[in-house]
């Protein structure tokens, strides 16, 4: 998914019915029900990434060392173990942006794409908690946008922060950093105007 400037898209009285409810923001628009794609149609990547993954173990399984599957596919010694270890699972429930899952007082499905184009945050009501996977990090104590060099879209990114703004929340969990101390909404809004400065 990449954003687009209104202006070049909209016909000029519809961006300005728009503009009485938002303005200067990021918006998404999601797809009409029945025409979504599943991540990795649109492109290769999904097939890329499984024929790589299904090479790395192939090649371990023959012989190839840790060190030499890292070295040649410029990955880490620990995601060349993880790989190893991996096995598939079949998909039983997918779900999409808007969501609701009746697990933890109601959990609903937020599409933070950016990082890669399919990732999901989760918002848990009943705890006021954002669950940010990937789209969010936690370094040296501040929030960050997850290694922006190899994120896919960082303009999908700050839209995802901007999104991830629209919940009512009092605590931010990250996959890399864990629970966020201080104060999120802030964090956030400073994480978005660094981006906006460079």
């Amino acid at each position: 998914m990449k954003y687009v400037n209104a202006n070049k898209m909209l016909p000029a009285e519809l961006l300005r019915s728009i503009q009485e409810y938002t303005q200067g923001s990021y918006l998404y628009i999601p797809v009409r029900e029945g025409h979504k794609k599943r991540w990795g149609t649109r492109t290769e990547s999904k097939h890329l990434l499984r024929k790589r993954n299904e090479s790395i173990i192939s090649a371990y399984r023959s012989g190839a060392s840790v060190k030499e599957l890292a070295l040649q596919y410029h990955l880490t010694e620990p995601f060349i173990r993880f790989l190893q270890s991996m096995e598939t699972v079949e998909v039983d429930q997918k779900v999409t942006h808007g969501d609701k899952l009746p697990w933890c007082g109601g959990i609903e499905v937020i599409h933070t794409p950016g990082h890669m184009p399919g990732h999901l945050s989760l918002y848990l009501a009943g705890t006021k908690t954002l669950i940010t996977g990937d789209a969010v990090v936690i370094e040296d104590g501040k929030l960050a946008i997850a290694n922006p060099q190899y994120t896919l879209d960082l303009d999908a990114a700050i839209g995802s922060l901007h999104r991830l703004l629209d919940y009512d929340f009092e605590q931010i969990v990250c996959y890399h950093g864990g629970l966020f101390s201080g104060n999120g909404r802030e964090a956030l809004h400073e994480l978005i105007q660094a981006y906006k400065k460079r």
